[in-house]
């Protein structure tokens, strides 16, 4: 059972999701507002950071990168804590500021923004075409009501196996035209589409089009296919971090500063995430080295390592390298199998770990195992996530399918994770309370029963003892979930490119709403389990 005097500690995990990062600012601001003021009562969590981790992928690793290197580079020498998260909050909020303002009046795409899509002539198009819609809607009901063609489906049915009219299939059925676009939602997309051709400074550049040449393909136009240079946000990323950028942390000074990981993915073997980690590790020599392993060899639990001295920028663009963009980042790695270094390639770690909950509760535990501890502190986890779940309307527009679809992509899928820890942990506690009843009546056969292998084996195949499968105490504590909500017809598929300023402001304000009822939520049901147990 968790030691009630030794506070927990606590991870923060964000999401990849590009412009959607936005709203984990805003949680960013509601946790602040929850935790500092639940900190302030709290001796045990004195001088220690707000997060112990901070864990990220793509946009997400970005948000995680810019926090942590102002909490440790400070400005306000001096201040306390709270004060330091907060103004790292703060400097991330005005980050997304920036890459929100266009590049300012001389940038076309500030006045595509501010004016050619906020005026009311573009605004009651939008209402009147509603109405148009639905005009047609209900003429197309009452066609079919008053007509001896009421079977609607199978007429449907005949139009798109007929191999004349199955091509108008769409145009003719307007119940197929999809859900009415507000004039926020116009807004958003023709904000998108515009920023495609003139790019979105501080971002992206202008889409560079690739042409499909290895087929010689006459219609390649048909299936345009765009790549970008996200350079630019690196280049404002450094706008908001410390002028010669490396972040190596230590939670052993007296800073106890917070541990950074990052998500990457190598192209040609993605059996496991790659985890740039801001903690050096711990060798036998008492040396302390950075390096990351992936991968599955055979006879190993990995096949491939990074070394590096701290997280660089170079790191962040490999986590933010979606395959879209026009050249891809490249590491020298090491095969563990045969000792040769070769450059690899790499791409945007969202596509494995977009809420890498798995590799923060590794690095945790690893963290206390390597130091000798078997009662690892409960750890809290906070995580944001960008693409909801569940959605009431079956998807029918071009638009709308594309946007499940990347919904589906990059959801989080850690729930079942944590159901599973909790449950191991409950039986861990359960057979060690039954353990100590044992030990009173029998304590030679607890022994025997302790000693035999559990299924569980080691890197040299030893079969792990079963006593090993109760002494290491981890648990899970609070795991608070915000989830960015979406009604039907609310959003469009290039969402994560969407970098307009009333887009960017709404996603701040609602993540910030929606973390405070999130910590409240989870917070009560946290101590009500306390309470009965």
């Amino acid at each position: 059972m968790q030691d009630k005097d030794r506070p927990p500690d606590r991870a923060l995990i964000l999401q990849g999701g590009g412009a959607l990062g936005a709203y984990e600012v805003g949680a960013l601001k509601g946790f602040f507002d929850k935790l500092s003021k639940e900190d302030r009562n709290s001796k045990k969590r004195k001088g220690r950071p707000m997060f112990d981790i901070v864990a990220g992928a793509s946009i997400g690793a970005v948000n995680a990168t810019i926090l942590v290197d102002n909490v440790i580079h400070q400005k306000n020498k001096g201040a306390d804590t709270e004060k330091i998260w907060e103004d790292a909050i703060g400097t991330l909020s005005k980050f997304y500021e920036k890459i929100s303002q266009r590049g300012g009046t001389m940038h076309p795409m500030w006045w595509i923004d501010n004016v050619f899509l906020n005026n009311l002539f573009f605004k009651s198009f939008w209402s009147s075409w509603a109405q148009i819609k639905e005009f047609v809607n209900k003429q197309n009901e009452i066609f079919y009501k008053n007509s001896t063609l009421s079977d609607k489906e199978k007429i449907q049915e005949f139009i798109a196996n007929s191999p004349l009219l199955g091509g108008l299939y769409f145009w003719i059925f307007p119940d197929k035209w999809g859900l009415d676009a507000t004039e926020d939602l116009a807004r958003r997309y023709y904000s998108y589409t515009s920023s495609i051709f003139l790019g979105s400074p501080g971002v992206l550049s202008p889409a560079m089009i690739q042409p499909d040449l290895k087929f010689l393909d006459p219609f390649y136009w048909t299936h345009v296919f765009a790549r970008y240079n996200n350079n630019p946000l690196t280049q404002t990323m450094k706008e908001f971090c410390t002028e010669n950028f490396l972040i190596k942390t230590n939670r052993e000074n007296e800073q106890k500063e917070p541990r950074l990981l990052v998500m990457a993915i190598d192209v040609g073997d993605f059996t496991t995430p790659v985890v740039f980690d801001s903690f050096a590790k711990k060798k036998k020599d008492e040396q302390y080295i950075w390096y990351s392993d992936y991968g599955l060899g055979e006879g190993t639990d990995s096949q491939f390592r990074i070394e590096y001295n701290g997280i660089e920028m170079k790191h962040i663009e490999a986590s933010m390298a979606t395959p879209l963009r026009y050249e891809y980042p490249t590491f020298n790695v090491k095969n563990l199998e045969d000792g040769k270094i070769t450059k690899r390639t790499f791409w945007d770690g969202a596509f494995l770990a977009n809420t890498p909950l798995r590799q923060v509760m590794q690095a945790h535990k690893q963290y206390w195992l390597e130091r000798g501890e078997t009662d690892i502190p409960e750890l809290e986890i906070f995580i944001v996530n960008l693409y909801p779940a569940t959605e009431k309307r079956v998807p029918s527009s071009p638009d709308a399918i594309q946007d499940r679809q990347i919904d589906i992509t990059f959801h989080d899928r850690t729930k079942y994770e944590v159901r599973i820890d909790q449950m191991r942990s409950d039986y861990v506690e359960m057979v060690n309370d039954l353990k100590k009843l044992a030990e009173k009546h029998d304590p030679k056969m607890v022994e025997e029963i302790l000693e035999k292998n559990s299924r569980k084996q080691e890197k040299d195949g030893k079969f792990v003892k079963k006593r090993g499968l109760v002494e290491e105490k981890f648990s899970l504590g609070r795991v608070v979930y915000v989830e960015r909500i979406e009604e039907a017809g609310s959003t469009i598929f290039a969402k994560a490119f969407d970098f307009s300023p009333q887009t960017i402001k709404n996603l701040i304000d609602n993540g910030e709403k929606a973390a405070k009822i999130a910590f409240d939520k989870c917070t009560k049901s946290h101590e009500d389990f306390y309470k009965n147990r």
